[in-house]
């Protein structure tokens, strides 16, 4: 099937060369504006009669999908925006219970995308209805999880969202953040569209409908993203709680644990402790079982969640987060995987591979830490070990001395 075979048989018959790369539009161009709009009603009518016929399976293929877009892309152009919205409204109407099978090829997640942000808030309930059954296949997709995302952008009823979609996409975590499609969805309420995780072609797509949002959301947009911000934050908290055993031995989960920690809302003390548990095994590690400070990806994990932010090229800093406080974190590190051994499995940590990670340790407590936790960590790095720091050839030793030198000024 061509895509010039929708545009009906005044096309095939009278404009058989025109059309190119340009697709309808290269076909419309030069045309008066009643053959234009003969030439998009039977663009309509073929449109429809496949939707109407969805148990032939057509319904799914991307040829059709960029039919649709080319039909809705045409009532932009439109000078009568009454008319335009009156043939948008019946065009949606045809394909609205075909909406889950529309989202995984580009131009039709780029139509869902335009019926959301156009719709009225019946119709994102009825669109979130029938997208919710699929939620996970739509979130490991590129394309389906745009859909994801405007949805999250335009619906003004956050409690909805929450209900209906936020709480089912938290409780998919442990299936989706091993995968970077999986993982940016399950990002996107906390990060929104932070270039750390959202391409910027990603970015200009979703922004393509902020102008339209405008018109049809009545909500403010930071009032709407802080809503789903917080709606989200207790469940995928609750996520890292239970899983970051497992999360912390895999890159994405150590991705995924950092954003939770550093952007979500709440009490993180239950999540925090999740984290810093699975340090208290024996330091080194075996061959067979690094410990986790031993893996490159946790330790990055540790000092970023250490130094309480992410680091800016542009400032030449940490951009520290206002939902994080990175000094409880510290004192809860020294707690955790320090107290029950009088501070050795640290110790242990600055003279092999955590000596990075220890070196942010002291600053922190340094700078932002409990008197009591300074003056526990002085013990732990007293004369005679701070001598054998000195005497080895470790990797970041110069900046952990240079930690310990200021701790104890």
């Amino acid at each position: 099937m061509l895509l010039r075979e929708f545009y009906g048989k005044e096309v095939a018959l009278f404009e058989p060369k025109k059309e190119g790369k340009q697709g309808i539009r290269g076909v419309l161009d030069g045309l008066e504006k009643e053959r234009q709009r003969r030439i998009l009603s039977s663009l309509k009518e073929n449109i429809q009669s496949v939707f109407e016929n969805s148990d032939k399976g057509a319904v799914s293929r991307a040829i059709v999908h960029a039919a649709l877009w080319e039909y809705l892309s045409e009532l932009e152009l439109l000078d009568d925006k009454s008319e335009a919205e009156r043939l948008r409204r019946e065009i949606y109407e045809i394909c609205q219970e075909s909406v889950a099978e529309m989202v995984h090829t580009r131009y039709g997640s780029q139509s869902v995308r335009y019926f959301l942000a156009y719709g009225t808030a019946k119709d994102r309930k009825q669109i979130t209805k029938l997208l919710k059954p699929h939620l996970e296949r739509i979130c490991l997709d590129s394309e389906a999880q745009l859909v994801l995302f405007t949805l999250l952008d335009v619906t003004d009823d956050t409690k909805l969202l929450s209900k209906s979609i936020l709480t089912d996409l938290a409780a998919l975590a442990p299936k989706l953040y091993m995968d970077a499609n999986g993982r940016r969805a399950l990002l996107y309420p906390l990060i929104y569209r932070s270039s750390r995780h959202i391409t910027p072609a990603m970015a200009t797509v979703l922004a393509s409908t902020d102008s339209i949002r405008a018109t049809t959301s009545k909500k403010d947009e930071e009032l709407r993203r802080e809503e789903v911000r917080k709606a989200f934050s207790g469940d995928i908290l609750k996520q890292v709680e239970m899983n970051a055993a497992k999360m912390i031995l895999d890159t994405g989960g150590s991705l995924l644990i950092t954003e939770v920690l550093l952007c979500a809302d709440g009490d993180k003390l239950a999540a925090i402790d999740a984290v810093l548990r699975p340090l208290q095994s024996p330091f080194p590690g075996s061959k067979e079982h690094k410990h986790p400070v031993e893996l490159s990806h946790t330790a990055r994990m540790l000092k970023q969640l250490l130094q309480g932010g992410h680091w800016s090229h542009a400032t030449k800093a940490v951009i520290r987060s206002e939902h994080f406080d990175a000094a409880v974190f510290a004192s809860a590190f020294l707690r955790i995987v320090g107290d029950d051994d009088g501070g050795e499995r640290i110790r242990k940590m600055a003279q092999g591979d955590g000596t990075f990670v220890i070196a942010e340790l002291c600053e922190r407590i340094d700078k932002e830490g409990r008197a009591e936790d300074k003056k526990k960590l002085k013990k732990w790095f007293s004369g005679d070990v701070v001598k054998s720091i000195k005497s080895q050839d470790i990797r970041g030793g110069g900046v952990l001395l240079e930690k310990l030198v200021a701790l104890k000024a």
